[in-house]
């Protein structure tokens, strides 16, 4: 997303990227991770609640299922999926 933020910026008129960072206040500190997982029990082996902060302030909730076996690769040939996947919302087939 922040990309996509900054490809406009830079394409707008006027003011460069740096300039209008600067009048907004700058980029941010990132802030500590501040991670947590907490098992859920014998019930459901391999699913935590998980928490992290995306910004100073914003806790952000999580189930994470780890999976019991080896990880297995999956694709989507679908053209919406690869729309979207390539940052563009509408069909491929629409201009």
């Amino acid at each position: 997303m922040r990309e996509l933020a900054t490809e406009r910026l830079l394409a707008a008129p006027g003011a460069s990227l740096e300039e209008w960072v600067a009048l907004n206040g700058g980029v941010p500190d990132a802030p500590p991770l501040r991670w947590q997982s907490t098992p859920v029990g014998p019930a459901r082996p391999g699913r935590s609640i998980v928490t992290f902060d995306s910004e100073m302030g914003l806790t952000i909730p999580g189930i994470l299922d780890v999976p019991s076996g080896p990880a297995r690769a999956r694709s989507c040939s679908s053209p919406t999926a690869e729309s979207w996947h390539r940052g563009r919302w509408s069909s491929p087939t629409r201009s």
